[in-house]
């Protein structure tokens, strides 16, 4: 499999994610161009709006790859 098949082809796509942890569910939805998250919004009951927050504004003010690699830099942005 080629890099620009895998990268460069990729269709845009939405993708949503839903986790429970043990301080509330987090509801993620991401639309994806080329392997870059354009866009996003997370939803969340949890008690920590500041940290939703955080994860609205990562996901509008840069683009991350879509991939185990661009998730992890985000998060350890917001550290």
């Amino acid at each position: 499999t080629s890099w620009e098949w895998l990268y460069q082809k990729t269709p845009e796509f939405t993708n949503n994610l839903e986790t429970r942890f043990e301080w509330g569910i987090i509801d993620i939805f991401v639309q994806v161009e080329k392997n870059l998250i354009n866009d996003g919004k997370v939803f969340s009951d949890c008690l920590y709006p500041d940290f939703i927050d955080a994860l609205n504004q990562a996901l509008k003010s840069q683009k991350y790859l879509y991939d185990e690699k661009g998730i992890s830099s985000m998060c350890e942005e917001l550290r």
